[in-house]
């Protein structure tokens, strides 16, 4: 694919429209009836503003800049490949989302996908950890995974399914864990109980992140795989105990293992696998 394509993507990404905007908050993380969608998606010599692969549907915003003869050549392109354009304009988006969203679907003829298992219609992510309490006020260390603390406060889940939360106020940053209060929790008996209790947000509030980026939460579930393509085993978490990121590999019939997350170990990265190299003596 051309650079200067990926880059003009990369840069449209940066400076979308507000319509651009509403449309992607929207259909991120799957919302639309489980559908996948990228948005920016270089096609060259175009840039699809949305486009799912599944579907092979691209959805285009419109402006003032568009013109007739430029939509329809870039449209025959498109349609050339078989991809089906659905067209909106920005102040149709803005003012009438969900008529947008509602003709979206309609015009989707695949069968949406299987719904989710029960409990997992919204995907967590885990944001923090209690690692344990801290002196006899009730307050507790957190091992933090977010790099914004201000997504660990407030009301956060502490299962990826279940309702319960704890309200959490983060205090202070020490040499490896957050210092935080436990809404309701006084002393250190208390605060010892939630000890190794995961906190849990909702993936749709996270930061947006760009197409060649990704959050650790991704890499569950894929398989890890060496540089001459041979299966290792399967990412089952991503751990960190205080001084770095791990990855915890399970090898079949094997026992799990952590490898350090480096740039000599974390090579690349797909939707569909994770290439890594193994530092020599590590599984000996």
């Amino acid at each position: 694919m051309p650079d200067k394509t990926i880059q003009n993507a990369r840069e449209l990404r940066k400076n979308q429209t507000e319509a651009e905007k509403l449309l992607w908050s929207k259909l991120r993380n799957k919302q639309l009836n489980g559908f996948k969608f990228r948005r920016q998606h270089p096609f060259p010599p175009y840039i699809l503003d949305f486009f799912c692969e599944e579907l092979n549907l691209a959805i285009e915003c419109d402006g003032g800049q568009h013109t007739e003869e430029k939509d329809k050549k870039r449209s025959n392109f498109i349609e050339s490949n078989n991809i089906k354009i659905l067209r909106y304009w920005n102040n149709e988006i803005i003012d009438n989302i969900e008529g947008v969203l509602e003709d979206i679907l309609n015009n989707i003829n695949t069968p949406s996908p299987k719904p989710p298992p029960q409990g997992e219609g919204s995907k967590r992510i885990c944001v923090a950890k209690v690692a344990t309490a801290h002196g006899i006020k009730g307050l507790v260390k957190l091992h933090v995974y977010a790099d914004d603390i201000a997504l660990i406060k407030g009301d956060l889940y502490t299962d990826k399914t279940d309702d319960k939360t704890l309200k959490i106020t983060p205090k202070n940053a020490t040499a490896k864990h957050w210092l935080a209060e436990i809404d309701g929790v006084t002393d250190r008996t208390q605060a010892e109980t939630f000890r190794g209790t995961e906190l849990y947000i909702e993936q749709t509030l996270l930061p947006e992140i760009g197409e060649d980026e990704f959050y650790y939460s991704d890499l569950i579930g894929l398989p890890a795989i060496d540089e001459e393509g041979k299966e290792i085993g399967e990412i089952i978490a991503v751990e960190n105990f205080g001084a770095s990121d791990l990855l915890d590999i399970k090898p079949k019939g094997a026992q799990s293992f952590y490898l350090p997350v480096t740039d000599d170990t974390l090579l690349e990265i797909s939707e569909n696998k994770v290439t890594v190299a193994i530092p020599e003596g590590l599984l000996e």
